[in-house]
């Protein structure tokens, strides 16, 4: 019961974001426009709603294609930070920091991570290569189809 609400849920996701995709296309194409608001009909749209359609059910079966599965996106302050905590694990035991009678790192951070951009442009990536390569679905989903059971043949 609840994997079939999971599905569901995810299907109107990817359904949503074909649309938002479809919508920016035809306002590229001034197929919609706001000034006045209007929209033009023309029949090669029928063939963006039909790839629009099926798009949910294809993201679906091959996530990884619309997903960034990568490594994890990291700054360049993260990696000074990182190196430091190296540099301190393997030349400085048994020694203590001292800046004027303190026992403390004056070169450390007060937390253990940078106050960057890493995860936020992680996300921002992932939802980018959604986006694109569900416009590219829409522009080009027989293609996308034929690879599909071009790879299934082939194994």
């Amino acid at each position: 019961m609840i994997k079939n609400i999971v599905l569901i849920l995810k299907l109107m996701k990817y359904l949503l974001t074909g649309i938002i995709c479809l919508i920016l296309m035809f306002i590229y194409k001034e197929d919609i426009t706001f000034h006045p608001t209007k929209y033009t009909f023309e029949m090669q749209h029928m063939y963006f709603f039909i790839t629009t359609a099926i798009l949910p059910f294809f993201r679906l079966k091959h996530q990884s294609w619309f997903i960034s599965d990568g490594e994890p996106v990291v700054s360049y302050k993260q990696k000074a930070l990182d190196l430091h905590h190296q540099d301190l694990a393997q030349n400085h035991k048994d020694r203590k920091w001292t800046s004027n009678g303190v026992y403390t790192n004056p070169f450390e951070y007060t937390s253990v991570d940078t106050m960057s951009h890493d995860n936020m442009s992680e996300w921002l990536y992932s939802v980018a290569k959604s986006m694109i390569m569900s416009m590219l679905f829409i522009f080009l989903g027989p293609i996308f189809i034929f690879l599909d059971i071009y790879i299934k043949y082939k194994k």
